[in-house]
């Protein structure tokens, strides 16, 4: 078997196994307890305030640290005077951890509806025609307990006069 003669060979087969339950950080996992223990033996791996060494011990806490999110977009919304029911989402290269603010600026037409914790923005329920509007500028922006996504998306909004096809 290869590297079977080497010294180190079977203190490199660790056995992990959580514990516990685990902690969740929105739909990922945050942290849980393991115990780290030499394949084949009763032998943990054990901290003794200078090196790790064989023995008996304490579990461990794996953790998951907190992240921020990364790159931000956000595509131009068109829509038309007959639109219904749509709605948009920002994308997030890095989604980050949980949980998530979000905010748009200036604020949204009264046809649009904006949710502040999935950035979803949605066209509100009417039964009347949408107004033309000409492009407008927004800018969406996240944040969490760690920081936020730079720099914010910057998108446009406009409705257009629907022309079916000739």
């Amino acid at each position: 078997m290869p590297g079977a003669s080497n010294q180190n060979y079977n203190t490199q087969l660790w056995t992990f196994a959580m514990e516990g339950p685990q902690q969740m950080d929105g739909a990922y996992p945050e942290s849980a307890v393991f115990s780290a223990t030499a394949s084949g033996t009763s032998n943990a791996l054990v901290w003794n305030g200078t090196s790790l060494v064989l023995g008996s011990g304490a579990n461990w806490t794996i953790e998951q640290m907190r992240m921020a999110m990364a790159r931000l977009s956000m595509e131009n919304i068109k829509l038309y005077t007959v639109s219904r029911g749509q709605s948009f989402l920002p994308t997030l290269t890095l989604d980050g951890s949980a949980p998530q603010a979000w905010s748009i600026e200036p604020a949204l037409p009264s046809f649009l509806t904006f949710d502040p914790t999935s950035g979803r923005i949605s066209q509100t329920t009417t039964t009347q025609n949408l107004p033309v509007t000409p492009p407008t500028k927004y800018e969406i922006s996240v944040t969490n307990g760690v920081g936020s996504a730079p720099p914010p998306a910057s998108f446009t909004i406009e409705v257009d006069n629907y022309a079916p096809p000739p």
